[in-house]
């Protein structure tokens, strides 16, 4: 009697991963299948877009007050350039 040698069959990951995720047979099941889908992404795409959105408005804020400190500075250590005009030259003051 010959003995016979057969391996089960076994499936691949792709092939398991496939069958897994709920397999349309029919037109409306794949329509209603990925209009879900769609939606998904839809959703993942508008809340993505919200945060970038969040961070550009955080970034313009702290660049307006990036720019309202420098000017302050700017202000503050403004010296007039030439001494010998006889008026009083701004010096820092650090009190006010």
């Amino acid at each position: 009697m010959e003995e016979v040698n057969a391996k089960p069959e076994t499936k691949t990951e792709s092939e398991v991963v496939s069958k897994s995720v709920s397999d349309p047979s029919t037109t409306e099941e794949l329509l209603e299948f990925v209009q879900g889908q769609l939606g998904d992404m839809q959703k993942r795409l508008q809340d993505m877009t919200d945060v970038i959105l969040g961070r550009i408005d955080s970034l313009g804020t702290r660049i307006n007050d990036l720019e309202r400190n420098m000017n302050d500075l700017i202000e503050a250590a403004e010296v007039d350039p030439d001494p010998k005009s006889g008026s009083d030259a701004k010096r820092f003051d650090l009190e006010s």
